[in-house]
């Protein structure tokens, strides 16, 4: 009985170290802030000693010199669903035309950035990138 509980703990413990938590700020910029998008990501429905499998978000792109700007501001616009391993769909609202669009995150543990996709666009004018690497800071 002592070795099952000792092999349970070490095969839990490893489970969590392989386990991504995508929650942060994320930044993708161009043309020295010409055009923007950051996501801030966070844990949805977590569970004290788990690794969360799902994340909410709000989103803000800034576009033409801040002419044009897409952004939710306390307002939870991105929903996201751990997919695999170190991937993540869901959906986008958009602030500027309220459509939703799909998308998808993927999260790169060497670096800790992630690659933003939008996999299915909701319709109606948006601000904010189609297919980019974004930067964790």
């Amino acid at each position: 009985m002592k070795h099952l509980i000792v092999i349970l703990f070490i095969v839990f413990c490893s489970a969590e170290i392989f386990a991504q938590n995508i929650s942060g700020t994320y930044r993708w910029d161009l043309d020295n802030g010409r055009r923007n998008f950051v996501i801030s990501l966070s844990p949805k429905n977590a569970i004290l000693g788990t690794t969360p499998t799902s994340f909410k978000g709000e989103h803000c792109g800034v576009f033409e010199n801040g002419n044009r700007m897409d952004c939710s501001y306390e307002e939870y616009s991105i929903s996201l669903n751990k997919v695999s391993e170190n991937v993540f769909t869901g959906t986008i609202l958009s602030a500027y035309s309220r459509t939703i669009s799909e998308i998808k995150v993927t999260y790169f543990t060497n670096n800790k950035n992630i690659k933003w996709e939008v996999t299915k666009h909701g319709g109606g004018t948006t601000y904010f990138p189609e297919n980019v690497m974004m930067e964790q800071y």
